[in-house]
């Protein structure tokens, strides 16, 4: 549970995430300005996906609440790194886009719930809702407990759009059918987050109402201390 400072500085509606009227209700009361959707887990495959289901809730809501209020909402949707575009050395130069996701060389299994999430995400158009998807790998906490900020800290974390930030192309990539899988396992250690600083981007897009990553897929990767 979280301390009591950081209690007594937010609001907590107990209710099912993918509840619509209970979801535009809150954000009604609340009078919010954005929505960030970090609810849900993976699940078995075998058991209802969960991940879908909230995203489609959340979002009808949020689109319903603009078209309310008559402009539309902002919001942010966690997803995995794996709906990137896989980074083929040689498209950027040429002016190509990327002829696959990274998830697409991987086992369907590992990646299905993520694509269920941008599958109901991006059909929405941005006059609807002004979205993004927030992909990634995985996140470790920097530090134990909650810290208060006055205002959100600068992200020192690399981003880019569609495509992870400063791919490491590796020899195994080269290899026939298997490269780009090897090259993506070995490379996924490296797109681990501290879940502050995504928590930071957010806040700063947020708080600077940036136009910057509406309708994108943004990938990201810590900078090297050196950096």
């Amino acid at each position: 549970m979280a301390p009591e400072e950081v209690r007594s500085r937010v609001s907590v509606v107990h209710g099912d995430a993918t509840d619509v009227e209970g979801l535009k209700a809150a954000i009604r009361e609340h009078n919010c300005d954005a929505m960030v959707d970090t609810a849900g887990n993976q699940v078995w495959p075998w058991k209802e996906h969960q991940l879908q289901k909230i995203a489609r809730a959340a979002s009808r809501a949020a689109v319903e609440i603009g078209r309310e209020r008559g402009t539309p909402m902002r919001a942010l949707f966690l997803c995995g790194i794996g709906e990137l575009d896989y980074p083929v050395l040689g498209n950027k130069s040429r002016g190509e886009r990327p002829a696959a996701t990274i998830a697409s060389y991987l086992p369907k299994l590992a990646t299905q719930q993520h694509l269920e999430t941008r599958s109901v995400v991006t059909a929405i158009p941005l006059s609807e809702l002004r979205w993004t998807l927030v992909c990634i790998a995985i996140m470790r906490p920097l530090r134990e407990g909650i810290e208060l900020l006055s205002q959100p800290d600068h992200h020192s974390l690399l981003t880019s759009a569609d495509t992870p930030p400063a791919w490491p192309h590796r020899w195994v990539g080269k290899i026939p059918w298997v490269g780009p899988t090897l090259e993506i396992v070995l490379n996924m250690a490296g797109y681990t987050t501290k879940l502050e600083h995504i928590a930071d981007f957010i806040s700063e897009d947020l708080e600077n109402d940036s136009q910057d990553w509406v309708g994108k897929l943004v990938g990201f990767r810590e900078q090297e201390k050196s950096q």
